[in-house]
């Protein structure tokens, strides 16, 4: 049993506090009580354990005293601090379940005729439904009292508590839960994906079950669209409001499919309506929304679950857990981890006579779950209330919880025929604040104006020449054991740019570069900027339909390839590969075939190629590049999965290069980056031409090695890799060499692609306790990234690593999709 693992355990509680004004009588009430025990069996029941196997027992008498406390003498803030206390410590009574009753009731007189009543009762004996049976037969047992001395009877019971378990145990017995249970396992599936809400804090290894809640009602304007609505549909409110809920929850955790929990009150058979105690059952129901589904057929989903379960009721959930194979966490509710419920009908109400009875809300609740919302739908008003844990909760996400679900709820009534996909979840206070958080008004980069200097605007292929002048015998690119200084990257950058304008091809013309990760492959980038042209990278990895399609759908005049291999099917005798589709190919020549080179061994082992400057004669003038420009055309996998072209312009690359460069901190310190990405997708372009724009080496490390843990740890610590950028799930797979420090570059880790979980974070905090970490984000539209992290100053409250602008030049934007 839960309550004797968890020995100080209150989440099972359930309170109620009462403000009484009136003549009461304590007495009269203390002999209520008793009466109300004595009719009630399981109000007289403990709960034992005997060779491991739990047992009920019903006393035929037990001992019960009303508590009582006087403040009235007391000075009014002195009065009210003391009711606090005592409402407080009868509200999160410890009970022992060995000891009958399992209920505790305090009144305090806080004058003449005002009292307030604190009642508080274990879930093992009562449940929502017991509360105006206990009402009903508190207030009969209290008027008897007033009218007569001595102990008072209610009419005896037909059936008690008892009677109703021994009928479920008999239906166990005999297979009778067998249907029910091979429905709900097939409603439910093989397994249920947990609802990974996200948090405001991390959860705690051990739940406290605190809680607090908010209390709200829906407008009338809205609540009448609601029952028209639920009038149109056939269907109860229960459907509509659940469907809000589905809703609210499937947007905030971007989850489709989860389980939620649904109390039912387990009461089918009339003769048990009369009785207090634990019937309540809760059925777990499976979201599964789809994002083009209508808001109608959503809730007529549900309405059609709800038939389905109402036809299979009475199977307990203890039994349900017990024959499935769901992994326990002990940090969460197994199944499900949000509750809803509906109650029909106006709140019990209690009388004492003359005396006036006020319901006094708690705000503090058990939360034994995440998030609960539950509806109370009366005859003149909907009430709502939500509970959620504070260990995971602020009170302001709580608020906007409220508020999404209203505008779930208003959005299904109004607009039942959008689409599920199309239903936000920032309300206009969160589109508000959000534009207030993204005003950064972003510079544009001006024509004759530098992003990084102020002076003439810059391309990114022209700083190659800067570096080439500045310091001609550096190592610019390595490739395993081959090298370029930039020297003679800059000399082939320019011999390709001019055959590419010998052939006519110039300013806003396209050309396909079907290279794997290689020196060749930056050569052929460099020179096609430097032609004027912008450049399509095309995987040789990919299929030849998908080549086809981005070769096509670019509009590119030429496709250049290694000087070496074939990267897909060969056409004819030229060697044209099959889905170039008639567009010319050209070979890019291997090695420098130049007269004036010499080779050197690198300091850390590559064969680097240098050359004697160029003659002026030898030299490209450059083409004026606008900054509006197009220098790249690339290729995500778009939303439905068809390849979606992205254009790139040289005045956006140059923004982003400004600002990530800045947020990494690269200074005169570091000295090389590492590329381990494919060159069709951007991800690798924050060291690529990162690189290029610093002046530091770039290190092309090949796809055998970086999918073997062991080799790339060892390239990586032989070339002392100062800055490397890669996806969380690649880099904890390269984790697993067996010197895992040696897989992390030396000053800056850059993380993309992937949410970065804080556990990975800790196990490279602990390799390399120095290490800078970066989470940076942003869609290919707005050129590789917008957003960067340090890891350092991240929010830990954050469920993963956050992120935020790069540079100032940045205005972000959040909706949801």
């Amino acid at each position: 049993m839960l309550q004797r693992l968890g020995e100080r355990m209150t989440a099972y509680n359930l309170p109620r506090v009462m403000r009484l004004r009136g003549p009461l009588r304590a007495e009269a009430l203390q002999r209520a009580f008793e009466a109300v025990i004595a009719r009630h069996a399981i109000l007289r029941t403990r709960f034992l354990e005997r060779d491991g196997l739990p047992m009920a027992v019903a006393e035929p008498q037990v001992a019960f005293t009303l508590g009582q406390t006087d403040v009235s003498a007391l000075a009014p803030q002195a009065r009210e601090e003391a009711i606090a206390r005592e409402v407080q410590a009868t509200l999160h009574h410890v009970f022992d379940l060995a000891v009958a009753p399992a209920m505790v009731a305090r009144l305090l007189k806080r004058g003449e005729d005002d009292h307030v009543l604190v009642l508080c009762l274990h879930h093992i004996v009562s449940d929502a439904w017991s509360n105006p049976v206990f009402a009903a037969d508190l207030s009969t047992a209290y008027g008897l009292a007033l009218r007569q001395a001595g102990p008072v009877q209610l009419p005896p019971l037909r059936l008690q508590y008892a009677d109703h378990a021994v009928r479920q145990r008999e239906t166990l017995a005999r297979g009778g839960f067998d249907r029910a249970l091979a429905h709900w396992n097939a409603q439910l599936g093989p397994e249920v994906p947990v609802l990974a809400l996200p948090t405001d804090a991390p959860r705690p290894a051990m739940p406290s079950f605190r809680g607090t809640s908010i209390d709200f009602a829906l407008e009338p304007a809205l609540e009448a669209a609601l029952r028209q609505f639920c009038r149109a549909e056939r269907c109860t409110p229960f459907v509509v409001l659940f469907a809000a809920w589905q809703l609210l929850l499937a947007r905030f955790a971007r989850q489709s499919e989860f389980a939620v929990g649904v109390p039912h009150a387990g009461r089918q058979d009339e003769e048990v309506f009369g009785l207090i105690g634990f019937f309540v059952n809760t059925h777990v129901y499976r979201a599964r929304l789809k994002p083009e589904q209508t808001l109608r057929a959503l809730c007529r989903q549900i309405r059609s679950d709800a038939l389905a379960a109402m036809s299979h009721p009475d199977l307990p959930l203890d039994l349900l857990l017990a024959q499935r194979n769901e992994r326990r966490d002990p940090t969460r509710s197994p199944l499900f981890q949000v509750l809803f419920g509906v109650q029909m009908g106006d709140l019990p109400a209690l009388a004492f006579d003359d005396v006036t009875v006020e319901f006094v809300e708690q705000g503090d609740v058990n939360a034994k779950f995440d998030l609960s919302m539950n509806f109370q739908v009366g005859s003149a008003r909907i009430g709502g209330r939500l509970a959620y844990n504070t260990d995971l909760f602020e009170a302001s996400t709580a608020r906007r919880l409220v508020r999404a679900c209203v505008a779930m709820l208003e959005a299904i009534v109004r607009a039942p025929d959008q689409f599920v996909g199309a239903v936000g979840l920032a309300d206009e206070d969160d589109l508000r604040r959000l534009a207030a958080w993204g005003l950064g008004k972003p510079a544009p980069v001006p024509v004759g104006a530098s992003a990084l200097t102020g002076s003439s605007f810059v391309p990114v292929h022209e700083h190659v020449a800067l570096h080439a002048r500045r310091h001609p015998q550096a190592t610019a690119l390595v490739q395993e054991d081959d090298a370029l200084t930039w020297s003679v990257l800059d000399r082939r950058v320019d011999e390709l740019a001019r055959r590419l304008r010998d052939r006519g091809i110039g300013a806003d013309a396209r050309v396909g570069l079907a290279f794997d990760r290689s020196i060749p492959m930056v050569v052929a980038m460099l020179g096609v900027l430097r032609a004027g042209a912008a450049f399509v990278p095309l995987d040789p990895a990919l299929p030849a339909e998908r080549l086809a399609f981005q070769l096509r759908d670019s509009g590119a005049v030429l496709v250049i390839r290694d000087a070496v291999g074939d990267e897909v099917g060969d056409g004819g005798d030229d060697g044209d590969p099959a889905w170039a589709f008639g567009v010319p190919t050209m070979r890019l020549p291997a090695g420098d075939h130049g007269d004036d080179t010499d080779r050197a061994r690198s300091p850390r082992g590559a064969t680097a190629t240098s050359t004697a400057s160029a003659t002026a004669t030898d030299t490209v003038i450059p083409t004026a590049v606008h900054p509006d420009q197009a220098a790249y055309l690339i290729y995500t996998s778009g939303s439905t999965g068809r390849p979606k072209g992205v254009v790139v312009s040289h005045g956006a690359l140059g923004n982003y290069l400004d600002g990530v460069l800045h947020r990494l901190d690269i200074d005169d310190r570091l000295s090389s980056m590492a590329m381990v990405s494919t060159v069709a997708a951007d991800l690798g372009h924050t060291v690529l031409f990162g690189a290029l724009r610093a002046g530091l080496t770039l290190h092309l490390i090949s796809a055998a090695r970086a999918f073997d843990p062991d080799a790339f740890a060892e390239v990586m610590r032989r070339e002392s890799i100062d800055v490397l950028k890669i996806t969380p799930s690649h880099l904890l797979a390269l984790l697993g060499a067996r010197e895992a420090a040696d897989a992390l570059p030396r000053h800056r880790l850059v993380l993309g692609g992937e949410a970065t979980t804080w556990a990975l974070l800790s196990r490279i905090q602990a390799l390399r306790p120095a290490l800078r970490v970066f989470n940076h984000y942003g869609p290919t539209e707005t050129t590789v990234g917008t957003l960067t992290q340090e890891a350092a100053t991240a929010d830990r409250s954050a469920a993963t690593l956050p992120v935020r602008p790069s540079s100032k030049r940045t205005a972000v934007s959040m909706y949801c999709d």
